[in-house]
């Protein structure tokens, strides 16, 4: 890596009454600025986030979750729909 470095891991959790987590740190070396690399809120094989530490820290959380829209979840939303369907499919018996 030519122009960032691994540092050490952050954290944040029980202190601001939130559950403990921890994240990769990368460091710009030409300005010295540090970014969290969460990967937490998304499934395998989704690109992380990447935000200034300080944001990190501060609370974080992506306006997109598993890479589908938060407000995909909602009920009667198509994807909520489908979701529900393949649930359904895939866990309930037939009697």
């Amino acid at each position: 890596m030519q122009w960032h470095a691994p540092r050490y891991p952050q954290h944040r959790g029980f202190m601001h009454g939130r559950w403990p987590h921890n994240t990769a740190v990368m460091e710009d070396l030409q300005t010295g600025e540090r970014y969290a690399v969460d990967s937490y809120s998304h499934a395998n094989g989704i690109a992380p986030e990447i935000v200034p530490v300080s944001e990190w820290i501060a609370g974080f959380t992506p306006a997109v979750i598993h890479n589908l829209p938060c407000q995909a979840l909602e009920p009667n939303t198509i994807w909520y729909q489908k979701l529900h369907e393949y649930l359904r499919s895939t866990f309930v018996r037939p009697n």
